[in-house]
């Protein structure tokens, strides 16, 4: 009987568009960081180039969430920042990407 129900689970799925569906799972930050980009910021008349990631749902004091991002500076040095306070965070232990913006109905 579980067979048939799976064999028609994947008949059925198989007409489903695809969707962006990102994995709700946490990720440990010894398994995996965020995908860095290329970015800059100019202070006074330097400007600093470094990496950065999308902003990021964060564990850190392994009871805590917040919203911060993965950055490295031009040493190699990785440290994540909270998004809106801008501290630095030093004990995050896992994350995962924010879900996608809801779409605008026309």
């Amino acid at each position: 009987k579980w067979r048939e129900t799976k064999n028609a689970i994947r008949k059925i799925a198989a007409y489903l568009p695809a969707a962006d569906v990102r994995p709700v799972a946490w990720i440990d930050v010894n398994d995996r960081l965020p995908d860095l980009h290329d970015d800059t910021l100019e202070v006074a008349d330097e400007v600093i180039e470094y990496k950065v990631s999308e902003p990021v749902l964060c564990v850190f004091n392994n009871d805590e969430q917040i919203v911060a991002i993965y950055e490295k500076d031009e040493g190699d040095k990785g440290y994540w920042v909270d998004f809106f306070g801008g501290s630095c965070l030093n004990s995050v232990t896992h994350w995962m990407p924010l879900p996608a913006l809801p779409e605008e109905e026309e």
